[in-house]
């Protein structure tokens, strides 16, 4: 499938003032001719209308209101007429692509496929980020005992496992492992204070 987009450096027209029917008639045939013969046919990336590409610095361009690329003033209009006759904004990726590929891109992205963990039916193009962050099937990792469970299962779990108690190898208190990340902090800190730890041999208290 051609390329979508239109190099600038081949359109270097003066198009000051209303151009004529003929003219644009003649714009578009001239701007589907050259996409018949882009070299990147074969490129997948061009199968759909490619990212609006940033402009140089010293280019002073315009936005596109249909695809949102930023084109050089000189070849604006002949850009819009090609674009809007070519390409359309999927209405639900905001992705620019070629219409005639528009039923396959709905394929390719916007089918619903199922979670094959949690069975949820999830867009094509969202499936990999819902298996990765969002599954509620998913397996995580205790931060205490370091056991896998899904994680629908792992609060009920993260409450239970924290709250068991294992000793201070500072102090020698048993202290639940929810706590004990803060608590080694200040005992650690008590246990290089010197002046802290003679009072606390004293029968000073410890905070």
């Amino acid at each position: 499938a051609p390329s979508m987009d239109i190099h600038e450096s081949d359109i270097l027209l003066d198009l000051e003032g209303d151009m004529s029917t003929d003219v644009i008639d003649k714009l578009q045939k001239e701007a589907t001719d050259q996409v018949l013969t882009e070299d990147s046919v074969t490129d997948k990336n061009n199968e759909e209308s490619s990212e609006p590409e940033e402009p140089s610095e010293d280019i002073d361009g315009t936005e596109c209101t249909n695809c949102g690329k930023i084109v050089p003033k000189a070849s604006y209009q002949r850009h819009t007429i090609f674009c809007e006759r070519n390409n359309v904004v999927c209405d639900k990726c905001g992705k620019v692509v070629n219409k005639a590929k528009l039923k396959e891109h709905n394929e390719e992205y916007h089918v619903e496929v199922p979670c094959g963990k949690c069975g949820k039916k999830i867009e094509k193009y969202k499936l990999e980020y819902h298996t990765k962050r969002e599954c509620r099937k998913k397996l995580v990792r205790c931060k205490y005992c370091k056991v896998t469970k899904p994680l629908c299962e792992m609060k009920a779990h993260l409450n239970y496992c924290g709250s068991r108690t294992e000793e201070c190898q500072i102090c020698k208190k048993r202290i639940m492992l929810r706590d004990m990340t803060k608590h080694t902090a200040s005992c650690t800190v008590a246990s290089t204070n010197p002046t802290r730890q003679m009072n606390q041999g004293k029968g000073g208290s410890f905070q």
